[in-house]
This record gives structure tokens, sequence and C-alpha cells, in this order.
């Protein structure tokens, strides 16, 4: 009896402990991975579910473009395996997928997913550009003008508002699909027609930030072909009309003997149905490569033609092969997929199995900095070799600093100060013996802090001028400045390339009415930004003509322009000027944004001649506009800088021609208040730090901000693995209560 007793026991605890034991087995065998919704160029929090602690766990993640990164982590005592992304891994907007296995299982788990947003809106990336600079004058021909609104990383920005405003009132543009608000391409294209010849400046407006782009697009409108009705303008129409539309892209270059790992020059060549090239092509092109060595290619940006380009683009160092092997890469239209073209690059011995260098060694590759110029002198050197080795970075052929690489392989070092000048950098692999066993190839970077400098600026007339008087200013300078521009009476006046001469950057200032000396302050920028201030100059003086106030005054203390550009003292008898003043301006809207108000208008018309430029009256009061500043040309916006956000300001626009009339009348007074967007208070900085340094802090942004960062960590993630403890103290507890039954 006593033996039937204890096989029934021995069948119950079986019964009763071992389907738990087997569900905590098979249920902590099975491993997910999660990522955190984060903001491109910053980096995520990516964590497995809960499996056994110090288990070596694989993660996969697929980013959008198809592209697959694969690492390797050792879960905690908690059974929680996680890491950062680093933010050069986020920088393509769009989904990830990411899923995870133990090492020993042979296929990955569920996938599940993270949104990267695109970052905010870079007015220097975007870009505005026409399928055609060249247009029949009979409001049938049709340029098609597309605006793609993107971020710093080239990511597409979408559901903004874009409008498209001319230098000329004689146009017609309306969107093409009804309305004016970018599509998931970040795109929306107008259609742009024009029954009077001539020369449009076309400018896009982000609605949303109330922000104009960089890019700026002329389109001649012509007359039966006839070049002179565009004033003079210089347009490539005898080439645009030599070859017909684009079909395809061609490479050019040295392909025969590719090395790996060695970085190679190459062009893009727009070409049609023919194989003409076709100057005038002005799109957006991104490169890409297919097949399972697609992700060994080092590709240059998306790069959008300038009209300069006249068809064709040479790509300095711009493409790299990691291995060896067959690649084959293509070029293709960022809007129009179709148009595109590709080339098959056999890369050394063409057998993918060899790697740089020895069969078998070990390798070493530097992310960043990528060669180019740059505006710090401190710079952030990062990459990947083997896990967990010893990296030294070398400046100059000189070491600088080391750091030990990751789990991952991937490793990251801030260089000490750098002197200004061209410099190389390269990073060596160190094995456990302090050998060095590979070392990167060398990056050649220019360090450039140092500001603009003005050589000498020059005014005419100089000395003494009369009231009213136009003052015009030559800056010389180094060449292909990114800001140029005078601070003059509280007003700041951008200046423009000299068309003669390299280096020198024109404009014009109206004197004051109060006589008395004025000073000229200069403000100049490089493209990296290196900007300098410098005060005073500059100057000219005001002198007392004796004149009175004027009958013709317009209500803003500055009376009619006579055509020299002086104001008229309304004693001009006998010497009648016939000139007839611009028209008034209409249309004008007003968009606040931080410290400025950006003004949009329609063009004004001059019988009597051109329209030079604008004078918009500004103040605080409706009634008292006294504040003054002149536009640089005829392009029909501006935005005013330094304003008091929460302000409200008022506005009223005139027009200028070119003998130095103005509008007799202003246009409507307008308002706005500049601002800042509460939602920038939400961007996030890229981190200084590992986002595994000790907390779990994830970078959120946008649709992820909206939930408790916790809740982006699944369930079944816990901190201290209670199901463990559990598991222990049962077995304790059934063996203790299974001795004692033993012993009936």
């Amino acid at each position: 009896m006593r033996i039937l007793k204890k096989i029934v026991l021995f069948i119950v605890l079986i019964v009763t402990f071992l389907p738990n034991q087997v569900g905590f087995a098979l249920n902590y065998n099975e491993v997910e991975g999660y990522g955190a919704d984060t903001v491109a160029g910053l980096g995520t929090l990516i964590s497995s579910s809960q499996t056994f602690p110090n288990a070596v766990v694989d993660f996969r993640i697929v980013k959008p473009d198809k592209s697959v990164l694969d690492i390797r982590v050792n879960s905690g005592v908690d059974g929680v395996a996680k890491f950062s992304l680093y933010d050069y891994h986020t920088k393509q907007a769009g989904r990830y997928f990411v899923s995870a296995k133990l090492l020993e299982a042979s296929e990955f788990g569920n996938e599940n997913y993270f949104d990267v947003y695109p970052d905010e809106l870079s007015l220097k990336d975007s870009v505005l550009s026409s399928n055609k600079t060249v247009v029949d004058a009979d409001f049938k021909d049709t340029a098609y003008v597309s605006v793609i609104l993107k971020d710093k990383y080239g990511n597409k920005i979408s559901h903004h508002n874009v409008n498209i405003v001319s230098s000329r009132s004689d146009d017609d543009i309306v969107p093409v699909n009804g309305d004016n608000v970018t599509d998931v391409n970040g795109t929306v294209v107008f259609k742009v027609r024009s029954g009077v010849p001539g020369v449009s400046v076309l400018s896009a407006i982000d609605v949303n930030s109330g922000k104009v782009l960089d890019s700026r697009l002329k389109i001649a409108f012509l007359n039966g072909g006839n070049v002179s009705d565009v004033g003079g303008e210089f347009f490539s129409v005898a080439n645009a009309e030599g070859a017909g539309s684009i079909d395809r892209f061609e490479f050019s270059g040295d392909f025969d003997s590719v090395k790996a790992n060695e970085s190679i020059s190459f062009s893009v060549i727009a070409v049609d149905k023919d194989g003409v090239k076709v100057d005038n092509y002005t799109g957006t092109i991104h490169f890409y490569a297919e097949g399972d060595n697609s992700s060994n290619v080092v590709f240059p940006e998306d790069y959008t033609f300038k009209s300069t380009d006249l068809g064709e683009h040479t790509f300095s160092l711009g493409l790299k092969f990691i291995m060896d092997g067959q690649y084959h890469i293509f070029v293709s239209d960022i809007d129009d997929s179709t148009i595109k073209g590709d080339k098959v690059v056999v890369v050394g011995s063409g057998d993918s199995s060899s790697s740089v260098g020895d069969s078998g060694a070990s390798s070493i590759f530097l992310d960043s900095p990528k060669e180019g110029s740059y505006s710090s002198n401190v710079l952030s050197v990062s990459g990947v070799c083997d896990p967990l080795k010893m990296v030294k970075i070398y400046f100059d052929n000189s070491e600088i600093g080391s750091v030990q690489a990751g789990a991952d392989g991937q490793f990251s070092y801030d260089t000490p100060k750098l002197a200004d000048g061209e410099h190389s950098l390269y990073a060596t692999m160190l094995d456990n013996s302090g050998n060095v066993v590979a070392s990167s190839d060398p990056v050649k970077v220019v360090i450039d802090t140092t500001a603009p400098k003005i050589d000498s600026i020059v005014l005419s007339p100089k000395g003494n001028v009369e009231p009213g008087a136009t003052v015009h200013i030559k800056v010389y300078s180094e060449s292909n400045l990114s800001t140029a521009a005078i601070l003059f009476n509280s007003d700041v006046i951008q200046l423009t390339p000299s068309l003669e001469e390299d280096g020198v950057y024109v404009g014009d200032i109206i004197a004051p009415k109060e006589a008395g000396e004025y000073f000229i302050s200069v403000v100049l920028a490089d493209q990296l930004d290196n900007e300098g201030d410098y005060d005073k100059q500059a100057s000219f003086t005001v002198v007392d003509t004796g004149a009175g106030s004027s009958d013709n005054d317009n209500g803003n203390g500055n009376g009619n322009m006579n055509n020299d550009g002086s104001q008229d003292d309304g004693n001009n008898e006998g010497n009648v000027d016939n000139n007839l003043p611009p028209s008034k301006v209409v249309g004008v809207v007003a968009y606040g944004s931080d410290h400025k108000v950006t003004l949009v208008w329609d063009a004004s018309n001059d019988e009597d001649g051109i329209v030079s430029h604008y004078r918009i009256f500004y103040g605080t009061s409706p009634s008292n506009l006294n504040e003054i500043v002149d536009t640089f040309d005829a392009s029909t916006s501006w935005y005013i800088p330094n304003l008091v956000n929460g302000t409200e300001y008022y506005f009223s626009v005139y027009a200028v021609d070119d003998k130095g009339a103005l509008s007799v009348e202003g246009s409507k007074v307008i308002s706005a208040i500049p601002f800042t967007l509460e939602v920038e208070s939400t961007v996030v900085n890229t981190p200084n730090e590992p986002l595994n340094n000790g907390n779990d802090n994830v970078y959120l942004r946008d649709a992820a901000l909206e939930g408790n960062v916790n809740d982006v960590v699944p369930n079944n993630i816990v901190d201290n693995g209670p199901e463990l403890y559990l598991f222990l103290v049962l077995s304790f507890v059934f063996a203790g209560v299974g001795r004692f039954l033993w012993k009936l």
C-alpha cells in the first residue's frame, strides 16, 4: 500500500510541476527584439524580451532601404539584452524592423518595428527645380516646378503647405493636384505659365515654418524663341533645344581597375534617348546598389544638378567598395525612378569571399569624419572594427588618443582641438599583445574655423550725400560666401555677389532724410558658417539741403522720389519730371516665426522702366511706421530679422523703379507677430553619451512622446526576473513536501 502511495505522489508532482518547468524553458528560448521611436540622427534603445541571464542574443535590424544590421549582445542578470543604436544608423527616416534570437537558435523571432521621423526642415537641402527653364510665353506651354522638402539628412518631409511666389505678377502658378501640400515623398508640383516674355525668379515658402528655401529658380518665357525678350539673362537655350527630354543616366569614369576600400572619382551624365547630353537637367539623383553585397558600397549623398553643371557632374573620390566582388550600382532621378542608369563594377579579383588585405585578416573602417572641410576644430572619429579591440587614432601621423571598441565592434572618439589647415587622420586596431593588426584608409580633412575678412569696402558716392540718395556699396572679401550683409540704421541688407568681379559683394542703401554721419557695419559668413561681425567699417554724411517737408509726403516721412533717387521737395517748377512711378504693391502676406517676419507680395509694374527693388516701412504702430528697409532686388519676398517675439508689427511695402521713383501709395498695412513654436521645445539634442550609460533613458520625439517612455518597452521585460526566483522557491517547497510524504 505504501508503494502505491509513493507512485501516486510521484505522478502528482510530475503533473503539477513539470509543465511549469517546460513552459519556463520554452518561453525563455523564444526571444523578440523591440525598439523605441526616435528622430533621424538621434540614437535609440534596442531591447530584447526576457530570456536566460548572461545569454548571447543576436539582434537583426532591417532599415527602410532593406539593408541589414546584425549586432550581438549579452543579456544582463535580469535576462534582458539591450544596447544603444547610435545616431549614424538612424539617419534615414522610415520604419525599422527588429528581431532577435539566442545564439544557438536557427531562426530569428517575430519582427517588431519602430519608426524614425524626419528631422526639422533644412532650407539648404530642400530643392526647388523645374522640368525646363525655357518656356514659350503663350499661356499654354507649361513648366512643372517641383518643391522637395528635406531635412539635413535628405529625408523627405510630408504634409507641409508650400507656396511658390514669382518676381513677376504676370505668371500663373497653380498646384498640379489641386492643393499645395507635400506628399509622402516630400514633394509638391506646380504648373507655371505666362503670356508675357521675360525672366521670372521663383521662390518657395514652407508655410508651416514661414521660412523661404535657399534654392531659387529662374525661368525664361520667350516669344517665339526670341532670346532678346529675356533681357540678356543667360540660359542654355541652344543646348537645351539640341537635346530631347531626359531618358536615362550614364556613368563615366575609370572602372577597369577598381580596388577594394579605395575611393574613386566618377561622373553622372543625363542623356536623352539618343544619348545626347541634356544640358538643362536640374533634378535630384540618388545612388543605390542591388545584390547580397549592396551594403559594402559607400555612395555620395543625393545631389541636385545645377544649371551650371550642364547635365554632367563629377563626384571626386565619391565612391568606395569595401570588399572584392562584382557590384551592380544604380543612379535614379529622385522624383521619377524610371529615369535611371546602372553599371556593373568588378572590384579586385571579383571574388566576394576575399576581403581587403590578406584573406581572413582583421579590418578597421572609419565612418566619420568624411573627407571635406569642417568649421569645428574638434572632430568626432567613429568607425567599426573587431569587437572589444583597442583602437588608436592618428592625426598627421601622430597618435592623439585611443579607445576600445564595444561588443558590436563600434568605436567613437572626440579629438582634442585641432589647428586650422589641411590634415590627414587614420585609425589602427591592436591585438591583445598591443601589436597593430589593421589600419584604416587615411581621411583628408580641412579645418577652417576662421571667419572671412574684409579686404576693403567702397562707397559710391563717398563722403557727403543728399537725403534720399542711393549709396552703392562694394565689399571685397573671399569667394563663395554664404552670407554677405550690411547693418545700417538697425536694418539688415543682404548683399549679392558681383557678376563682374569674384569675391565682391554689392548692394544699395537709401540715405536717411535726417542730416548727420551714418556708419555701416558688415556681417560675413563662409560656407562652413564661420561668421565675422565688423562694426563701423565705413560711413557717409547726409548733408542738410535746407529743403522743407514736401507737400507730397506719403505719410511715412518719406516724400516722392525724383529720378536721381533724391527726395522731391515739391518746388520743381520748370523742371518737371515725367517719370511715372511704379504701381501700388498688392497681395502682401506676412508670416511670423522666431524673431522675424517674412513678407511675400505680388510684383509691381512700372510703365516707364523696371522695378529695381522694394522699400518696406514697418513699426509697432500702424500709424507710425518709423523703420525702413530696402530689398536688394526685385524679388517679391523679404524677411525682417531681430524682432521681439510676441510683439505685433505692422508693415507697408512700396516699389522703387530704376529711376528712383517710389510708388505713390504703399500697400495695405498688414501685421504679424514673431513667435517661437512650442513644438520646437520637444526637439531632442543628439546625446553626448551612449544610451546605456547606467540609465534606461530613451530618446523619443513626435508620436513616441505622446505615451509614457516605459510603455515603449514590452511588458515581458522585467527588472528583477521574478519568474526565475519563483521557480527556485517552488523547487525547494515541492522537494520538502515530497520528502515529508515519502516518510508516511
